[in-house]
């Protein structure tokens, strides 16, 4: 992205000096708020844009570059409730701590790890798939694959441990997935330590708790 913008602004200002415009050296033009400057002579951005529009002048810039692998680490607990004779399980809190590298929008990253234990909690206790033979899936549709909604949500703790990984753009490294990664885990770890019982499947739907609570003689 930052050669991308650094080669689009040279083709930005090297148009610039052009004899139609400034009619000088690219390398004496600085841009800055909108507005292109050098030996005493300006043009906004926005007109060289319309003049170049008129001409059929395009600026582009296009760089792929493949970057080290900036890895980043997460540890989530999870605090839940327990009905044994139900086979209820319902989570109450997630502490989710997550080396972010350096946090460019602290909110923004927050609610992207927000979003991810949502999700996680949805696959750890509520979605699933269910195929009925001579009849197909069960789910065909939101009202029945059960995604958790704001109802559902627990108390969510956002820790954001900053760092600056000196492979990632501007210190920072990626959140995309795992905010959703350890939170299945560590309510299945909360649930056995409530329970005794080490569940292995997804997900923790009342039917399969009380066969899993069975079989271990909880029950």
């Amino acid at each position: 992205m930052e050669e991308a913008a650094a080669e689009l602004k040279a083709d930005i200002l090297s148009y610039a000096a052009g004899k139609e415009f400034l009619d000088t050296d690219a390398s004496k033009l600085t841009l800055e708020d909108g507005v292109i400057k050098g030996e005493g002579k300006e043009i906004t951005l926005k007109t060289l844009a319309y003049e170049a529009h008129l001409r059929g002048k395009q600026f582009l810039a296009s760089k792929c570059k493949v970057p080290e692998n900036s890895l980043p680490f997460a540890a989530q607990a999870a605090e839940m409730e327990v009905d044994m004779e139900l086979g209820l399980v319902e989570v109450l809190k997630i502490a989710a701590a997550h080396d972010v590298g350096k946090v460019i929008n602290p909110r923004l990253c927050e609610g992207q790890v927000e979003g991810g234990v949502l999700q996680g909690v949805g696959w750890a206790v509520r979605e699933e798939m269910t195929y009925e033979e001579g009849k197909g899936f069960y789910n065909e549709g939101f009202h029945k694959y059960m995604l958790p909604t704001a109802d559902d949500r627990p108390e969510i703790v956002s820790i954001l441990v900053e760092s600056n990984d000196p492979k990632g753009t501007f210190g920072m490294k990626g959140i995309g997935e795992v905010g959703c990664i350890p939170t299945l885990p560590a309510i299945f770890s909360a649930v056995e330590d409530a329970t005794g019982v080490r569940f292995e499947e997804a997900p923790l739907t009342p039917d399969r708790v009380l066969a899993g609570l069975k079989a271990a003689g909880k029950i």
